[in-house]
């Protein structure tokens, strides 16, 4: 027995089915005839805003880059960072993006990490590297490993003596002292200290957003400018 070919009715003869109609047996009824032609209205137009939203982001301008290094952020520090800043910056969020990345390797010391390590240890490297990063925030032990790779400036280029002087009478300055290894294999120091972090723990953005841990706030090359709005903005955190 062949299968009875559905009729799909003219709008001229729907509007005349559904005059006598309750709102369910309307509902019912369109769906029962058109719910081909539904489903692939609905799935074009989510195929357009994809393709819009993607568009849009191809064009959106980072204005400023951060990242976050074996640490973790509350929600609303999250978005203090992002979207608060680029507001404060009176940018517009439609076309300027202020991009806040996570990354996050165990066992940072451990030769037998693998390749998830190993991406993730070398994504700020990679930032500097593409001339994309502005500032980090990491914990001790993360800047330790990286700081021996004069990955990050001089905290000098961005605040004054005065301000270097006061950050560290409270100890909260993290100096390092490069090292490499001489013609006869020796590990020597090549100059003296500078400063290349500042802890956050005293600040209220690191007490509230950063859950109160020991974190380092530390800049690379690319904006030395944002860098600096970005230190003031943390510290305006309310």
């Amino acid at each position: 027995m062949s299968k009875r070919k559905k009729i799909i009715p003219t709008l001229k003869e729907l509007r005349e089915d559904l005059k006598e109609m309750t709102f369910k047996e309307k509902v019912d009824h369109i769906w029962t005839y058109y719910k081909e032609y539904m489903l692939i209205a609905v799935i074009c137009v989510l195929l357009l805003c994809a393709t819009v939203t993607a568009v849009i982001s191809a064009q959106r301008n980072i204005v400023c880059t951060g990242v976050l290094v074996n640490i973790t952020a509350t929600p609303r520090g999250m978005t203090y960072l992002e979207e608060d800043f680029a507001k404060s910056m009176g940018y517009d969020q439609k076309w300027d993006q202020v991009e806040i990345t996570y990354t996050n390797f165990a066992n940072m010391f451990s030769p037998l990490d693998g390749e998830d390590y190993y991406t993730a240890a070398q994504l700020v490297p990679a930032l500097i590297a593409a001339d994309r990063l502005d500032y980090a925030i990491m914990d001790d032990q993360t800047l330790d490993f990286y700081a021996q790779q004069e990955l990050f400036m001089d905290l000098h280029d961005i605040f004054s003596e005065a301000e270097l002087q006061e950050l560290d009478a409270q100890g909260l300055v993290k100096y390092v002292q490069l090292k490499h290894y001489d013609a006869a294999g020796n590990l020597v120091e090549t100059e003296d200290p500078f400063p290349v972090a500042v802890n956050l723990k005293n600040t209220k953005f690191g007490k509230e957003a950063l859950h109160g841990k020991d974190t380092y706030f530390c800049i690379s090359g690319r904006g030395l400018d944002m860098a600096r709005r970005a230190w003031e903005w943390i510290l305006a955190y309310e």
